[in-house]
């Protein structure tokens, strides 16, 4: 694994790349959180950060008791944190500013799906005024085209790269 070498194979690489080291920190180190309202693309992620020399971050016991008293019961409490389809706007806020917070990671990426509950723009506007720490990137994927192409746009506007499919967006984490 070569450390702080930025790898570009092709060309959809060097604008990801573009678009997320123009607007956020480059990461202290490989792990990266994942907050989620769907178990699978949360998976393909966690296998396209690993394949790229990234890692999974290992949530804090004090992250771990914060998002237990949030989530409900049959939400993934671990990293990747699964939300649920249900989430609303807040407690996709909420559980994205407590990871945010953990320092056992060096960045985040959110990935929201359309579901019926799923309110892509104001989630977007939530997340967008979330006082992140400025040491760690954090990197969006709306997947769902025309569905959430608004919220997503909202993310971009305030800074926040965002990215079709959260793969790419692990990619480029690991790649930065």
């Amino acid at each position: 694994r070569r450390v702080g070498v930025l790898r570009v194979n092709a060309i959809a690489d060097l604008f990801n790349m573009a678009q997320v080291l123009g607007k956020q920190p480059r990461p202290k180190g490989p792990r990266l959180s994942i907050v989620t309202n769907a178990g699978g693309p949360a998976a393909l992620s966690t296998d396209a950060l690993i394949i790229e020399g990234g890692e999974i971050a290992q949530l804090s016991e004090d992250t771990f008791k914060s998002l237990n008293e949030l989530l409900p019961l049959f939400s993934s409490h671990n990293n990747p944190v699964d939300v649920l389809g249900d989430a609303d706007e807040v407690r996709y806020a909420k559980a994205v500013e407590i990871a945010a917070r953990d320092k056992e990671n060096d960045g985040d990426l959110v990935i929201l799906t359309p579901q019926a509950m799923t309110k892509s723009i104001e989630t977007a506007e939530l997340l967008s005024k979330i006082s992140m720490p400025q040491d760690k990137p954090i990197l969006t994927s709306w997947m769902g085209g025309s569905q959430v192409s608004c919220g997503a746009e909202i993310l971009r506007r305030n800074g926040i790269p965002c990215y079709g499919y959260p793969d790419t967006a692990a990619r480029a984490f690991a790649s930065m």
